[in-house]
């Protein structure tokens, strides 16, 4: 949920059967929208407009505000793309600012939040690092691009209309 009024954004969680709000998150960070989540392995992956992943428990955590299992590191902003789960990764694309040629990236997480992860909150870096340079056009996998993964293979479209990855 984004509330364009105080600009915070949140994850919340319905009840499947009442339609009634089970838990939400705390601020998601980022001053722009969240992304939509990614549901895999009881988790919600949602990614901030800063850059970060965050991972939730879909369960909750028996209180009306449940913080998250764990975030990635600050991985780049401005955009906001669903993450993707596959195989226990979690794909998640940030925005070119932190790559010193503008090249965008789309960073793989151990989704169950085990390995490369550390400190309490637990912070999380990337198992790897996909850089967009193949085309040799700059630019992020963004808005109105993307990410899709069909057939085993993971596609990522900049905004700026480029392919940008296929794994």
């Amino acid at each position: 949920m984004w509330n364009a009024g105080n600009t915070t954004a949140t994850l919340d969680v319905l009840d499947a059967l009442t339609m009634t709000l089970g838990w939400t998150s705390p601020d998601l960070g980022g001053l722009d929208v969240a992304s939509m989540p990614a549901v895999n392995l009881g988790r919600a992956f949602v990614a901030n407009s800063s850059g970060r992943l965050l991972a939730f428990k879909l369960a909750g955590c028996g209180a009306a505000t449940c913080d998250p299992l764990w975030t990635s590191q600050a991985l780049g902003t401005g955009n906001s793309v669903a993450p993707i789960v596959a195989n226990g990764v979690v794909y998640h694309a940030a925005g070119a600012n932190v790559d010193s040629n503008g090249l965008a990236h789309i960073y793989a997480l151990d989704a169950t939040g085990n390995l490369s992860c550390s400190g309490t909150p637990k912070v999380c870096t990337p198992l790897a690092d996909i850089v967009r340079g193949s085309t040799g056009q700059q630019g992020s996998v963004g808005n109105p691009g993307g990410m899709l993964m069909t057939a085993g293979n993971l596609y990522g479209v900049g905004g700026d209309g480029y392919t940008a990855f296929v794994l």
